[in-house]
Order: structure tokens, then sequence, then C-alpha cells
């Protein structure tokens, strides 16, 4: 039996990005934990299976979406997956990020880096929330969205610019999107 045995979450579904290993996985234990359905997705198909078999085995509810949320027509399929099999979210968590072992000075930088960094911190969470807050509000049941950020959005990372540029930039989405959602009971 998955422990704790509260049901804080019951009858809630979840997403979570990169639930398939580290932060994520521990994520999507924690929320099946609770009683949360849980929606692993993962882009390393092996990973997101095997934390859906995990969550299985001490007897809660999870299905695996293999998705690169980098990419909006795999995100848009995850979401209507999602909905189809459990037919609502209630929380969305944003846990992939990345800084790609990109350590040296931002005048070394190059545009596709950038990019890169872009799509792994950032975009995503644009393309996860863009799919499901829709439905949230008109589901009418409130919701929250959880997006995880990083120290580097508050100080200082020296040959970590662009990294520590879309971190920051989750910070502050994530306050103004909590503000526009508020009045359909979303938190974010």
């Amino acid at each position: 039996m998955l422990e704790p045995t509260a049901c804080l979450l019951k009858d809630k579904v979840a997403i979570v990005t990169g639930g398939g290993g580290g932060i994520g996985k521990g994520i999507s234990l924690a929320f099946a934990a609770y009683g949360a359905k849980v929606v692993v997705a993962e882009r390393d198909p092996g990973r997101a299976n095997e934390t859906v078999a995990e969550i299985q085995r001490l007897g809660g509810q999870a299905i695996a979406s293999v998705v690169d949320v980098q990419e909006r027509d795999q995100v848009e399929a995850m979401a209507e997956a999602t909905f189809s099999h459990f037919g609502q979210v209630d929380i969305l968590v944003n846990n992939v990020g990345d800084f790609l072992e990109l350590r040296k000075v931002f005048l070394d930088t190059t545009e596709e880096e950038w990019e890169a960094l872009y799509r792994i911190n950032l975009k995503h969470v644009f393309l996860c929330v863009k799919a499901i807050a829709p439905r949230m509000i008109e589901r009418g049941a409130g919701g929250s969205i959880i997006n995880l950020s990083s120290v580097e959005a508050f100080r200082a990372f020296p040959g970590g610019v662009v990294y520590s540029a879309f971190k920051g930039g989750v910070t502050q989405f994530t306050k103004s999107l909590a503000l526009e959602l508020a009045q359909f009971r979303i938190r974010v």
C-alpha cells in the first residue's frame, strides 16, 4: 500500500512532466501516495513505464505518456490522451528543465544554445499550460499548476547566464499567470 494513507488528492488527476526520474519521479510517487491518478509524462519510455509500474505495484493509479514536452503536437496529444483516459486534469506539474551542461560565459554562447535552453526550460512550460489550463477553466473545478524553477532564477550564475535567464522567466511567468488564473480558482 502506498504511504502516507491520507487521501488528500483522491479523485484528482495530476500530470507530472519528467515524471519518470529524479525529482519528477518523487513527485509522481508522492502524488500517488496521496491518492492522485498520475500521468507520468516522460520522453524516456523505460523510465515512464517503470514509474507507472511502481505506482501500480504500490496500489496507485497511473499511466505513462511518452512525450517530448518541447514539441507542441506531442504536448497536445498528451493532453488529449489524458482527458480521454481520465476525463480531467486537476494538477499540472511542469518539472522538466536542464542546463544541458552548458557552462560558458555568455559571450561565448551561440543562438542555437540559447534556443536549446529556451525549449527545455521555458517553452515547455508555455506549451503545457496552454494545452491544459483552458480545459481546467472550462471544467470549473479549479486546479493547480506547479512550475519548478531553480535557485539560479534568484542569484548570479556566471557560466550559466542563459539558463538562469530562462529560470527567471519561469518564476516571473508563474507569478503573473497566478494573477490571471486566480479568478478561475486555479493556483499557480
